[in-house]
C-alpha cells in the first residue's frame, strides 16, 4: 500500500498505477515525501502502453489513449483534418431534382368558415323575415271576424250608435255620407237625446243571436236570430283587407230589429211605439 502525494489516500500499488481518487501518479515506492531517482522514471516514449505523464487515466488507473492524433500531425491542413489523397478530384455537389410534370404539391383548402357562417346568419335572417312577413300578412287578413262583426253591428244598433253602424257597412246605407246618415237617423228621434235614451234602452231587451259563419274567400254569410221566436236573417259580409263588413238589407238599420221585412215594421204588440217607429220601454 502507497499513499497518494495529493490527497493522502491508501492506494495499492499493484493494482492501481493512479490514485483512484485524484488521479495522481503513484511513486513506484512508498515513499511519499521522496521523488523517485531519475533512472526509475520511465522513459518518454512513442510505443503504445508507453507511460506519458499528461496522458489521460481512468478512476480504475487505467491510462486512456488518444482516439486520434493531434491536430499539428496533419501540418498546416484546414481543421486539423488528415489531407486528401492525391488524385481524386471532389465533386461538385449534386443538383437536386427537379419534381415530373405529373407531380404536384397539394394545396390547402382555404378557409371559408367565416364566409359559410355569414351566408348561414343570412339565411336565418331572411327566413325569419319572411316568416314574420307571412304571418303579419295573415294576420292583418284574419284581424277581424265575420260573427264578431254582425255582433258589433247589432250591439251599435240598439245603442243607435250610427257612426260605428255606418263603419261596420260594406256599402253606404241609403247612398249617403256617413254626416248625412248620421243626421238622418238622428231626426227619428227628433235629436232629442232624452228619446234616445229611452229607445235603447228598449232594444238592449230584444235579443239578437249570431251562427257560425260561412266564408267563401273574400265573402261570407251569418245567420242571424232576432227576437225570442224572430225570424231568422242572411247577412252577407265582404272582406275589406281583413275588416269584414256588413252589406246593409235597408237603408234603416232599426229595421233589422223588427225582422227586416219592411222599413216602418210594427213594434211587438208589448211595448207602445215611439217617435221613429222604435218600442219604448215599458
Amino acid at each position: 500500500m502507497v499513499q497518494c502525494p495529493r490527497c493522502h489516500n491508501s492506494v495499492n500499488e499493484t493494482i492501481h498505477a493512479a490514485c483512484p481518487t485524484c488521479a495522481t501518479p503513484l511513486t513506484p515506492t512508498g515513499n511519499v515525501n521522496s521523488a523517485p531517482p531519475a533512472s526509475a522514471q520511465p522513459a518518454l516514449t512513442s510505443a503504445p502502453g508507453a507511460y506519458r505523464p499528461n496522458a489521460r487515466v481512468s478512476l480504475t488507473g487505467e491510462v486512456m489513449e488518444d482516439a486520434a492524433p493531434p491536430a499539428a500531425a496533419y501540418g498546416n491542413a484546414p481543421g486539423g483534418l488528415p489531407p486528401l489523397p492525391s488524385g481524386r478530384p471532389i465533386a461538385p455537389p449534386s443538383a437536386r431534382p427537379t419534381p415530373s410534370t405529373g407531380y404536384r404539391r397539394q394545396e390547402v383548402a382555404p378557409d371559408n368558415s367565416r364566409r359559410n357562417a355569414l351566408i348561414i346568419n343570412l339565411s336565418v335572417v331572411l327566413l325569419l323575415a319572411l316568416a314574420s312577413g307571412g304571418g303579419g300578412w295573415w294576420y292583418w287578413k284574419h284581424r277581424t271576424n265575420p260573427k264578431a262583426q254582425v255582433q258589433r253591428y247589432f250591439h251599435a244598433i240598439q245603442w243607435l250608435d250610427w257612426g260605428v253602424v255606418y263603419d261596420l257597412s260594406a256599402s253606404p246605407p241609403g247612398d249617403k255620407t256617413r254626416p248625412e246618415f248620421v243626421a238622418m237617423m238622428n231626426d227619428k228621434f227628433d235629436n232629442n237625446p232624452v228619446l234616445k235614451i229611452v229607445a235603447r234602452k228598449g232594444m238592449e231587451t230584444i235579443k239578437c243571436d249570431a251562427g257560425e259563419p260561412t266564408i267563401t274567400g273574400d265573402e261570407a254569410t251569418v245567420p242571424v236570430t232576432v227576437g225570442e221566436a224572430g225570424k231568422p236573417l242572411e247577412l252577407h259580409l265582404k272582406n275589406f283587407g281583413g275588416v269584414w263588413k256588413i252589406e246593409p238589407l235597408a237603408e234603416n238599420p232599426i229595421t233589422l230589429l223588427h225582422g227586416g221585412d219592411k222599413e216602418d215594421a210594427a213594434p211587438p204588440a208589448s211595448m207602445p211605439t215611439m217617435p221613429g217607429g222604435l218600442p219604448a220601454q215599458p
